[in-house]
């Protein structure tokens, strides 16, 4: 955090009527003296919009209002700092959410088409910092403000201003999923350029490109070819060398988005790119995990020769099971890696024996699950894989496992019910955990009857699945019961 002084709203509350200029005053010398105050009253904002704390107390003070009048001075000296204060500022939602409210994303773009680069550059920043949900960005978009952005990064010149082409990137970057959705762009060149962009550059620019890689195939997995074309999964792989932290997430995620592409994820076995990946499990950085063990994911799924590589890989698979002690972040992406190699007999043998079931039980009976429904999904997913061997179903149940995936059946998550449908299918093939289920209340029961007629199909199958081994233990005890009372 900046060391910039934290003050409370009263005493911001000079600066900021410092702030108060009408665009409408004229020219004289009353104007000017406001002008000036207005300048001065921003310069000191910004520098006070450096600190956490003081961005709250600036939108409090009112500031927004004279900020969006200031923008339309059309005075760059007066301009730049208001925009800075801005993109200081946009950090905070509920700041972002008073900027849309009062229209300066148009402001922004507006500013793109200034000469001044240092503007341009903080209209850029502002933008990357606005367009972090999908109505800034389509509102970006339809503001025609990609179009400025890709000019800057298509500029010979202009790509010398490094500080400049980072903040155009990051605003790229945070846009992809409106940019990608139709092939404008992509027909034009941009992923091309984007490419050529993977090496040469500043760290920050490299965390902007790959992020952009990355929700563009994510959007098209047809654009993973040109990306193969124009040899950009070597400078892909390359990166994963570099100690940066958001570069290895970003580019990491970008190499699991392409190697759901077959000939990409070819290219990337023989760069021994897998291996790379693998290795950042061990990166002292919760998200660096996360995102390798993402990456993982697709890949495993994808690539028939990826279960005997990663037995190759000396301790694997036992600090990917140990990963499963670390924090909720990581937690999912290891869930869901764990299901995905669970696929495979041999591998899903090993993480047995180095303890799965007992990590995976760990996370159901723990408090921070509540509430998050990603881990939730991939918990019940990795379970149910885990079930396919030996006594591991047995077990889950013997380490009180069963309970917490039946109290996933009453989330609101789709996807949570129908991985705790499953989980549960495959967890009542044991007898004792069929007990378990039917003793969790008559709640449980009748949800997993009305899931029998529900529209998705998974569900619909593993609930019919759970209630049919509830039957057939049901049964099979009766006709126990009946031999027995006649003997």
């Amino acid at each position: 955090m900046s060391s910039s002084p934290y003050c409370t709203t009263s005493n911001f509350n000079y600066q900021v009527e410092m702030l108060n200029y009408d665009p409408g005053q004229g020219l004289d010398k009353n104007a000017k003296l406001s002008m000036d105050a207005a300048k001065t009253g921003a310069m000191a904002l910004w520098s006070l919009a450096k600190s956490t704390k003081n961005r709250d107390v600036i939108r409090k003070a009112g500031a927004i209002p004279f900020l969006a009048k200031l923008m339309k001075t059309g005075q760059v000296d007066v301009v730049i700092p208001t925009v800075g204060i801005l993109q200081e500022c946009a950090s905070e939602p509920e700041f972002r959410s008073a900027i849309y409210s009062a229209g300066l994303l148009e402001n922004f773009v507006q500013g793109l088409q200034s000469s001044n680069d240092e503007l341009v550059q903080f209209c850029a920043k502002a933008i990357y910092k606005c367009a972090e949900d999908n109505f800034a960005r389509k509102a970006v978009y339809d503001l025609k403000g990609i179009d400025p952005l890709l000019e800057i990064i298509q500029n010979s010149n202009l790509r010398q201003n490094k500080c400049l082409v980072a903040a155009a990137t990051g605003a790229i970057w945070k846009c992809s999923s409106a940019i990608f959705k139709t092939k404008k762009y992509v027909d034009k060149g941009i992923i091309e350029l984007l490419v050529s962009m993977l090496h040469g550059e500043t760290e920050e620019i490299l965390i902007n490109v790959s992020g952009t890689i990355e929700e563009m195939v994510k959007a098209d997995i047809s654009y993973a070819g040109t990306v193969k074309k124009c040899s950009g999964i070597p400078y892909l792989i390359k990166l994963l060398t570099i100690e940066n932290q958001e570069l290895l997430v970003n580019t990491t995620k970008a190499i699991g988005a392409l190697a759901r592409d077959t000939e990409s994820r070819l290219e990337m076995e023989r760069l021994d790119g897998f291996r790379l990946i693998w290795s950042l499990l061990k990166y002292p950085s919760s998200s660096v995990q996360a995102s390798a063990a993402w990456a993982i994911c697709p890949y495993v799924k994808s690539s028939r020769a990826s279960s005997e590589m990663v037995r190759n890989y000396v301790g694997g698979l036992e600090v990917l099971v140990q990963l499963l002690m670390s924090s909720g972040e990581v937690q999912a992406a290891v869930c869901e890696a764990v299901a995905a190699i669970a696929s495979n007999p041999e591998n899903l043998a090993i993480m047995s024996d180095h303890n799965v079931v007992q990590y995976l039980t760990q996370i159901a009976l723990s408090q921070h699950v509540n509430g998050n429904d990603l881990l939730k999904s991939c918990l019940a997913k990795a379970i149910r894989e885990c079930c396919v061997w030996g006594q591991n179903s047995k077990e889950f149940g013997q380490r009180q496992a069963v309970s917490p995936i039946c109290s996933y059946l009453s989330s609101k998550d789709s996807d949570v019910v129908r991985e705790a449908a499953k989980a549960l299918c495959a967890l009542s093939r044991d007898p004792q955990n069929c007990i378990t289920i039917h003793q969790c209340g008559r709640g449980v029961v009748r949800r997993l009857i009305r899931h029998t007629g529900s529209r998705d199909e998974e569900l619909r199958e593993a609930a019919a699945g759970i209630m049919s081994n509830i039957r057939t233990l049901a049964l099979t005890t009766e006709k126990i019961r009946f031999y027995q009372s006649k003997n």
